[in-house]
């Protein structure tokens, strides 16, 4: 079941993502209860996308269908965090970048032909 919460639709990179938003990621999952225990353990995106099965044991997630569809969705989330990098470093290679608006360049004045020097 794709997760179609507000956060992951708003903000991609769920690498930024603040304890919040994992808290309103775990609702979207319908996986609320678990939601006190993440805040108090600091989880935000990053720890999030690196989280393993015996971390969410000690995060007190102890029901197997609950751990799967955590798994599942972790799962989900790694797979669009690795598009989002492989679609940076294309778009680096040809000179724009995703996150960084490039400058407007100024126009360089025309120079004197040899010719007429």
């Amino acid at each position: 079941m794709p997760c179609t919460c507000s956060v992951i639709q708003g903000r991609m990179n769920m690498t930024t993502w603040s304890v919040e938003d994992v808290s309103l990621w775990l609702n979207s999952l319908g996986l609320s209860q678990y939601a006190s225990q993440f805040k108090a353990n600091d989880i935000r995106g990053h720890e999030l996308i690196h989280l393993e099965r015996m971390d969410m044991k000690d995060l007190g997630v102890h029901k197997i269908g609950h751990a799967k569809r955590l798994q599942s969705a972790i799962a989900e989330l790694r797979e669009k965090d690795l598009e989002l990098r492989r679609e940076s470093r294309r778009s680096g290679r040809k000179g724009t970048s995703l996150s960084v608006e490039r400058a407007p360049v100024e126009p360089v004045p025309e120079l004197p032909s040899l010719s007429s020097i």
